[in-house]
């Protein structure tokens, strides 16, 4: 017999049964007319965890996969766009 899912510390899905844990960590609106950037983390038994971000526009998405373990390099390469547009001296390094 199965155990029981065992959900993740961060699980938005704590109140119902699922096959996949779910956290919404952000919902970002890219532009007035209507774009839309949600940011999610998934995780389904035994399979490294998901990071997804939707684009969103009148009701249709497309959804681009990122794993894991590349989050990491992703929020740098963010974090220094941000800072290169602040001209953060620091940035260029």
């Amino acid at each position: 017999m199965r155990r029981p899912w065992l959900h993740q510390p961060w699980c938005g899905r704590q109140g119902a049964p699922h096959a996949a844990c779910l956290l919404t960590l952000d919902r970002i609106e890219l532009s007035p007319s209507g774009l839309w950037l949600i940011v999610q983390l998934h995780q389904a038994r035994d399979v490294p965890a998901l990071l997804t971000l939707t684009t969103e526009r009148a009701g249709r998405q497309q959804i681009i996969p990122v794993d894991i373990r590349h989050a990491p390099r992703l929020a740098r390469a963010v974090d220094k766009a941000v800072r290169l547009v602040f001209d953060d001296p620091f940035a260029r390094e």
